[in-house]
């Protein structure tokens, strides 16, 4: 969905996701929110030889064009990601965006996270705000996930997004 890797993007010493993600790869197992054993301040001390997971896995910064330089996430402090559960009940959930804060950080405004997150809207996808284990939806708004889930019928003003949303989430 994000697409291919934008060609003049490299990770350098950004780390976010070596601690971040899960890896569950026969060659290296290592639970979310822990630095793996391979980081380095440098980046991945084992990057061109790195397990399966690794290598399939890259943030929304390395793919998505129109995030600019200061949202890679060691810079800005939040790491976008693909995610999806097919099959959920909850159709939010089973394709989406979310915006992870970085070592489990407080949630704030910040310009940096107001910039990636209207940028995120653009993707077409439901957008999750997390940090650590907690996640909220912020995009669609509250209202309009309502109408979607529940099947209930929105007013005149909220009409056109309940029908974007429920045609996107089939």
């Amino acid at each position: 969905m994000f697409g291919p890797l934008v060609p003049w993007r490299e990770c350098g010493d950004c780390v976010a996701c070596c601690i971040e993600i899960a890896i569950d790869d026969p060659a290296l197992v290592k639970p979310p929110g822990e630095r793996c054993l391979h980081c380095t301040s440098a980046g991945c001390g084992i990057y061109a030889t790195r397990p399966g997971d690794c290598r399939k896995w890259y943030c929304g910064w390395r793919r998505l064009p129109e995030l600019p330089d200061q949202l890679r996430p060691d810079a800005c402090g939040i790491m976008a990601c693909l995610m999806g559960r097919p099959g959920d009940a909850n159709p939010f959930l089973r394709m989406y965006v979310v915006a992870q804060w970085l070592d489990e950080a407080p949630i704030v405004r910040s310009p940096e996270a107001d910039e990636l997150l209207a940028r995120l809207r653009l993707v077409g996808l439901p957008v999750w705000v997390a940090s650590g284990q907690r996640m909220s939806l912020h995009f669609p708004r509250e209202a309009i996930a309502l109408h979607v889930l529940n099947g209930t019928e929105p007013t005149a003003d909220e009409a056109e997004e309940v029908a974007f949303w429920r045609e996107q989430l089939g």
